[in-house]
């Protein structure tokens, strides 16, 4: 028959370097309950026997009977219930409740002051000579009575012993409470931080392509580099308005007719040969008595061999145009 192992593990975020720190403060609450039943054992009897003999019991039993009924359910409430919840997901809102490290701290805390007090009365009446002495009279009258308190006094030390034992584990498992709760804020704070640090960079990176969204159409406005002829680039700073100004004067173009050809125009500072004086004739002297006759010079052309034939180079910026005896040899009419 195959033998199933007890786990108490439970899905708790303890330190890397405890990982069974958990585990340890689930048998510390197993051992609770068990000191629990037996502190309830053992004073159970003092209370009787004091009750029988003198009619009614002393705080310190009675005290420490009170905190073991009120504590004994707690080991129960932070070991089963997370458990049937890990295991069975049952008890879910009980279970998620005691598997919190604030619940686990504030049930320890408050059940150690509850079994540290209990320790100091029961010890105090433990060590009280007077319930452990035997009454002369009491013993007359009753044969078991010897015996009855004897084992009452017994049994108030073993209750102190309990008690302090308790209380000695509750501390324990309030220690295991305390670093389990330090850790978790410890996560909660780096968790915290890291959702900071990611929120961080997705503004950043946000601003940062809502930057180059604004930079790229000054990138493609931009003139490109200029090559210089030592091989180095240099880029131009100058903006779109500054190379062509809004009130710079229109450019007075100059329009060719395609059908007919123009001269070209000779060239700048181009000098003609001195034409001689006798080219020229006198003008005639100015005679009154023919009214409104205004005298004209009569004018001379000069030789040909005087005056340098036109510039057969067109200037800049005027597309050449093939002389008209070009469309009458070929042919063509327009």
């Amino acid at each position: 028959m195959k033998q199933t192992k007890l786990n108490l593990e439970m899905p708790v975020s303890v330190p890397a370097n405890m990982p069974h720190l958990n585990t340890i403060k689930v048998w510390l609450h197993v051992a609770q309950g068990v000191l629990i039943l037996l502190t309830i054992c053992v004073v159970a009897p003092v209370i009787a026997a004091e009750i029988k003999y003198y009619g009614g019991s002393q705080p310190g039993p009675n005290w420490t009977l009170f905190v073991a009924i009120f504590s004994c359910w707690v080991p129960v409430l932070l070991v089963y219930f997370p458990w049937t919840y890990d295991r069975h997901n049952k008890f879910r809102r009980i279970g998620k409740f005691c598997l919190k490290p604030r619940t686990n701290l504030i049930f320890c805390g408050f059940n150690s002051f509850l079994w540290a007090a209990a320790g100091i009365a029961m010890t105090v009446h433990a060590n009280n000579e007077s319930n452990c002495n035997l009454d002369s009279g009491l013993q007359k009258s009753d044969s078991n009575y010897a015996g009855t308190w004897t084992a009452q006094c017994n049994c108030a030390k073993a209750a102190a012993g309990f008690s302090w034992t308790t209380c000695v584990t509750w501390v324990a498992t309030l220690l295991c409470s305390i670093i389990i709760f330090w850790n978790e804020k410890q996560l909660i704070q780096k968790n915290l931080r890291e959702h900071e640090m990611n929120k961080q960079q997705t503004i950043e990176e946000q601003q940062r392509i809502q930057v180059d969204d604004e930079e790229a159409p000054t990138a493609v406005m931009s003139p490109p580099p200029v090559q210089h002829q030592g091989g180095y680039y240099e880029d131009e700073e100058q903006h779109y308005e500054q190379t062509e100004p809004l009130h710079a004067p229109a450019q007075e173009m100059t329009q060719h007719n395609t059908y007919y050809h123009q001269s070209p125009a000779p060239p700048a500072h181009q000098h003609f040969a001195a034409v001689p004086a006798d080219a020229y004739q006198q003008p005639m002297p100015y005679d009154p008595s023919v009214p409104y006759a205004t005298p004209v010079p009569p004018q001379s052309i000069p030789p040909p061999q005087s005056v340098p034939p036109p510039q057969s180079v067109p200037p800049q910026g005027v597309m050449p145009m093939p002389q008209p005896s070009y469309y009458a040899n070929t042919g063509h009419q327009f």
